[in-house]
């Protein structure tokens, strides 16, 4: 048996889930600031999911963490679709999701844009 085709193309880049809260552009005027994340499941058994949350100027005055290369917050071995973490600071966010299957972790999700004014 072989596979013909695209040898960078695999099953798992189309394992992406797909953001649902906060809406893009979701702005919050609440304190404390406890944030609900949540995203649809990838459709495939023993999924887990990692979130990574970014606060702009968080690492480093004035940039996301990715642009000092660091990461902010990452949470791993997440079994459902939904996470709650308490925000930083009034300031610009972004969080995306990746699925890990089995021992491979998927694409992650396109950031989603959000921000706190208190």
């Amino acid at each position: 048996m072989s596979i013909l085709g695209d040898p960078t193309l695999t099953w798992s880049k189309g394992a992406v889930p797909v953001l649902n809260t906060p809406a893009e552009g979701k702005v919050f005027n609440n304190y404390p600031r406890k944030t609900d994340f949540s995203w649809g499941a990838v459709g495939i058994p023993g999924a887990t999911y990692s979130i990574e949350i970014d606060a702009f100027g968080a690492v480093k005055s004035g940039e996301w963490a990715a642009q000092s290369f660091k990461t902010f917050a990452v949470y791993h071995d997440i079994h459902g679709t939904s996470f709650t973490h308490n925000f930083v600071g009034a300031q610009p966010g972004r969080w995306r999701v990746r699925a890990k299957i089995g021992d491979r972790y998927c694409s992650w999700s396109p950031w989603r844009y959000f921000r706190y004014t208190i």
